[in-house]
């Protein structure tokens, strides 16, 4: 099909979230351009020529296609420490030594098959040698690109974690400016788990250069790694009192928001820092999940809502918005509104095993449609064999039609999981397996 660049939902297409429609090719030159700050080259399989003995017959140099000039250093190195970001929260890469840069996708063609999962990134991100783009076609999530690439770039680079941290340190006895190299010998460190190295070689980078923000955040969330939230949060105050760029400090803005609700239980400070989030991206749509997020667990429901479907205005395909959303307009005996809503996750995100079982908890305790709810625990089981819940589900429908044979193989399986990964307790899975038998 022909490259095609989006023509509707303009806010989510600034995001690649819409009806565009590139190559992999198209998008490796694309992340290539963004690793050189602007250079655009056209596309060539060849290296060199060579005779059968080794000899180099004919050398293949890049061309440069266009240059992309009118866009600042400061906005390049935005992009790219937002990239970085991106990487540091995906775990498929915490044993990644070389520092990688990238963005991960899900391309949606059709509603009856599972997405494309997509990543683009380069490597190392403070001095770009190789781009790379990947998709697996129907694919379902990026996670799995992820692991892809994960591999592809231990190969290429061969390195560990160690070795890395080996030349790093030797290059600060040659260069002048150190405080870059102990930033990324932070990163890496935190890749080992390492927190206190991690913790030290941040907070070395701040030394020659203190008014970094970058270096205040990354130092900020080795702080939460190693458990010391209060530190943390000054640091983070810092990175946004700079504010650098409005989009960076929003993100920055969620992670103090997310410690002060989840670790101090400061409700009204986390709101204020989500707001204040909004306010620096109005288009920050994650920001009105997580506000949606506080407002549930505090049980002001028709704000949660409200907050969530704020933030489906704002990106459409926001699978998470429109799944909790769901949650809480079932909290309130909203059936039919969380059936759409939950249709609508699932339509977004087709592997979105939890809405399955969610949607069918519904139809099974609230529509008493046995039939339909079976299907749903099913394809949930066929997304994730090792999800417990739709296993307990599915022999509550087996329960309810009589089925008591299969339904206690259905309670012992969940019973199995569930000691592997903890969804719900086990006592209350054993109860219903013996109340299968009682006279």
């Amino acid at each position: 099909s022909n490259t095609k660049m989006a023509d509707e939902y303009p806010v989510s297409a600034s995001i690649r979230q819409s009806n565009n429609n590139y190559t992999t090719a198209q998008l490796c030159r694309y992340v290539a351009a963004i690793a050189n700050e602007g250079t655009v080259y056209d596309l060539t399989l060849l290296d060199k020529m060579t005779d059968s003995e080794g000899n180099v017959l004919q050398n293949y140099e890049p061309e440069v296609k266009n240059e992309i000039t009118d866009i600042s250093a400061s906005t390049w190195s935005l992009m790219k420490e937002g990239m970085r970001l991106v990487v540091q929260d995906h775990k498929q890469f915490d044993t990644l030594a070389v520092p990688l840069a990238g963005k991960t996708g899900t391309a949606q063609e059709s509603e009856d098959r599972p997405n494309h999962a997509l990543f683009v990134g380069f490597a190392p991100n403070d001095n770009p040698q190789i781009a790379i783009a990947t998709r697996i076609a129907y694919g379902y999530t990026s996670g799995n690109t992820c692991d892809f690439v994960n591999t592809v770039m231990k190969y290429y680079f061969e390195e560990d974690i160690d070795t890395a941290i080996d030349c790093y340190s030797k290059l600060l006895e040659v260069e002048e400016n150190k405080s870059k190299i102990y930033y990324e010998l932070g990163h890496l460190y935190l890749k080992r788990e390492d927190f206190i190295n991690s913790i030290n070689a941040f907070k070395l980078a701040l030394d020659s250069d203190e008014e970094n923000p970058f270096y205040h955040n990354a130092l900020a969330y080795a702080l939460v790694r190693a458990e010391q939230y209060e530190e943390a949060c000054e640091h983070y105050k810092f990175a946004i009192d700079r504010n650098p760029n409005p989009e960076w400090t929003a993100i920055v803005c969620q992670a103090i928001a997310s410690l002060y609700s989840k670790v101090f239980d400061d409700i009204d400070t986390a709101l204020s820092f989500l707001k204040t989030s909004i306010i620096l991206d109005s288009n920050n749509d994650e920001a009105f999940v997580e506000i949606g997020d506080i407002y549930s667990n505090t049980e002001d429901l028709d704000s949660a809502i409200k907050s969530y479907c704020e933030a489906i205005k704002l990106n459409p395909r926001n699978f998470s918005a429109y799944n909790k959303c769901a949650m809480v307009l079932w909290q309130k005996d909203y059936l039919e509104e969380a059936i759409i809503a939950y249709n609508k996750a699932i339509n977004v995100k087709p592997d979105y095993y939890q809405a399955y079982n969610n949607l069918g908890v519904i139809y099974l305790d609230g529509i008493q449609n046995l039939k339909e709810a079976k299907r749903l625990f099913e394809t949930a089981i066929a997304l994730n064999e090792n999800y417990v819940m739709p296993h307990f589900n599915l022999a509550r429908v087996y329960e309810k039609t009589g089925k008591n044979i299969e339904a206690a193989k259905m309670y012992q399986k969940a019973l199995e999981l569930n000691s592997v990964n903890e969804e719900i307790s086990s006592d209350e899975i054993l109860q219903k397996l013996h109340g299968l038998f009682e006279v």
